[in-house]
């Protein structure tokens, strides 16, 4: 087995890696210049209500001495590692990652850390880390889990959608040409991942539509194999969250479909209203 680590990307909660030991590392947000730190001091919760009040509210990528700390300290276990890291084209995370690394070596030149850009973000990156575990499980030797996690990015899922898009591109996530208020005559936006970014590619008039679309898009790209492992998120929009997933398990009722909250750094970019479906185009047998 070797030794996992992820960060706040994933929206993974801190008690559920600490049962699967898989170190984290947490990013960080600021509200009106004062500093919360994820998993810690702040939830989704006191984020929104920040937004709603209109304050000052950005996130920061895990600072060098977050990375140092957790890479160190698997180093000192001896065992090879794997960061399952958020997507690079969202977060400077990936890269910084990479320099910190460096300097371990320096002090540990046997560490053997990889580091996995997911391309992926929110429970698109947690359900890698859940495959991951299982791989972990699964597998005895590095190359066959870090195939296996290749194979899972390849064949993520991210379906989503937010009441506003300029909270997206107001933190830099989405391009500013490209955001429209979905407010507007109750049109809602439909996202997906591309390559690491957010992309929008449908316009729908209000929610009932989208959800049929996010349904329809599943029925199409998910094979009929794929029964778990299956997420939705939301943030302050459960009946939304609920309605996709009773809408999911009319066209397959043998899915493991499981309602997460999003965490406090992805909520701080989608504001109130967002809710997301994330799968896998295909599963292996394992």
């Amino acid at each position: 087995m070797v030794r996992l680590i992820t960060d706040s990307g994933a929206d993974l909660s801190f008690d559920y890696l600490q049962a699967h030991n898989v170190e984290f590392v947490p990013f960080t947000l600021t509200i009106d210049g004062e500093t919360y730190t994820d998993q810690n001091d702040i939830t989704t919760d006191g984020v929104l209500q920040a937004i709603k009040d209109k304050r000052n509210v950005k996130t920061q990528q895990a600072s060098p001495e977050q990375l140092l700390n957790a890479f160190t300290k698997v180093a000192k276990t001896g065992e090879d590692a794997i960061y399952i890291c958020f997507s690079s084209e969202l977060s400077g995370t990936y890269q910084t990652a990479k320099l910190i690394y460096d300097d371990v070596l320096n002090n540990y030149p046997d560490f053997n850390l990889t580091i996995v850009d997911t391309h992926a973000a929110s429970m698109g990156q947690g359900l890698i880390v859940n495959r991951a575990i299982d791989h972990n499980n699964h597998y005895n030797h590095l190359d066959d889990i870090l195939f296996a996690i290749q194979r899972d990015i390849e064949n993520i899922i991210h379906y989503f959608t937010v009441d506003d898009l300029h909270h997206l591109a107001q933190g830099g996530r989405l391009s500013k040409g490209s955001a429209f208020l979905g407010s507007v005559m109750n049109i809602k936006p439909l996202l997906h991942v591309e390559n690491g970014k957010l992309v929008p590619f449908e316009k729908h008039r209000g929610t009932k539509k989208l959800i049929k679309s996010m349904v329809n898009h599943f029925d199409k790209q998910a094979q009929s194999s794929v029964k778990k492992h299956i997420a939705i998120c939301h943030a302050d929009a459960i009946e939304s969250a609920e309605t996709l997933k009773q809408e999911l398990l009319n066209i397959r009722p043998d899915a493991e479909i499981d309602i997460y909250n999003i965490g406090p750094i992805i909520g701080c970019h989608t504001g109130m209203g967002c809710f997301t479906l994330f799968f896998f185009k295909e599963l292996d047998d394992e």
